[in-house]
């Protein structure tokens, strides 16, 4: 099928340091394969790999009964890449040709940049 790409894999690992309860690092390694952007399979976009990073510090009565604070970087290396696809036009027929583009009758989506987000979790 057009813009579904045959491999998508994630491996998300989570460590908590030793000697705490409180505070632990994650990261998040994605990978998208090529997908196809016409029912020829002519046309495809790169596959790509993208990773994430994050820390969390947990804390009882910080807040509330239970305080949770999270940092965490998305696309850490700022990587460009293509996210998905879809018809250009509403109807799926592909009205709006982009062939100047893409050289088919479908758009793509580009992947969000680097990001940072900051969050906090509180139980009462």
């Amino acid at each position: 099928a057009n813009g579904i790409p045959k491999i998508n894999a994630n491996l998300m690992l989570d460590y908590v340091i030793p000697g705490t309860d409180k505070l632990a690092i994650s990261t998040n390694f994605h990978y998208t394969g090529k997908m196809y952007l016409d029912d020829l399979n002519t046309q495809h976009t790169p596959s790509f790999f993208v990773t994430d990073l994050g820390i969390r510090y947990t804390s009882e009565h910080l807040l509330g009964d239970k305080t949770t604070l999270r940092f965490n970087v998305n696309n850490v290396f700022n990587k460009k890449y293509w996210a998905g696809m879809y018809p250009a036009s509403a109807d799926g027929a592909g009205g709006l040709n982009v062939t100047s583009v893409l050289g088919s009758a479908n758009g793509v989506t580009l992947g969000e940049s680097r990001s940072f987000m900051l969050s906090a979790e509180v139980k009462f």
